[in-house]
């Protein structure tokens, strides 16, 4: 049995339940899922994939593992999310397309390039100019959230407030991306996040 998580049919019936939305995050540091519990609500509950993984590949097959382990289903509304990061790097993109083809089956990969740094960007800046590292998203973020640092705890309550504009200018970085002709998912479509299409997806449970 994977340790954390019961496995259990779900009622079908006509009990409302809450909706479940797995995630696999990358298991070198908590940011992701600090950020990512704030969602948890009546609506919805916010789980994460097993594992320790770093690597969009496994971290994709240990999403289908668990979507399956805990009989998700998304005809009751249930998602599934690997959330990773793009790193600016070509190896990293064909790992990314890769994880692609095996998520597909039961969700989708989120890329933020080259790090989640750039969605927590978003809440203050539609800046486009490109990062040569990760280590510079943080810094440039550090500008807005003095004392950010990797696993810092309270970040989805310094954030919640901002989370429209965030949206707007996530999706605003992919009209800029397109424009210029950069594909989803290679390395030098950045600075990029796709983390809003959770924000959204969320938002419209919550709305229903």
């Amino acid at each position: 049995m994977r340790q954390g998580y019961v496995a259990k049919k779900r009622n079908t019936g006509n009990r409302k339940r809450r909706r479940i939305v797995l995630l696999a995050v990358e298991g070198n540091n908590k940011t992701e899922k600090n950020y990512f519990r704030g969602f948890d609500s009546k609506d919805t509950k916010i789980i994460f994939a097993s594992g320790n993984d770093t690597d969009p590949i496994n971290m994709a097959r240990s999403l289908v593992e668990d979507y399956k382990f805990n009989d998700l289903d998304s005809e009751l509304g249930d998602a599934a999310f690997c959330v990773v990061d793009g790193d600016v790097s070509k190896t990293r993109e064909k790992q990314v397309l890769e994880a692609d083809r095996i998520a597909k089956k039961i969700g989708s990969v989120i890329v933020s390039n080259p790090c989640i740094e750039v969605w927590f960007l978003c809440h203050f800046t539609s800046s486009s100019k490109q990062f040569q590292s990760s280590k510079e998203a943080v810094n440039r973020l550090k500008e807005h959230i003095p004392g950010y640092e990797k696993n810092m705890n309270r970040i989805y309550e310094l954030l919640e407030e901002k989370q429209e504009l965030a949206i707007k200018n996530a999706e605003a970085l992919d009209q800029i991306n397109v424009a210029v002709g950069r594909k989803l998912h290679h390395y030098d479509y950045q600075p990029s996040t796709e983390i809003y299409k959770i924000i959204n997806y969320l938002s419209d449970i919550k709305e229903a």
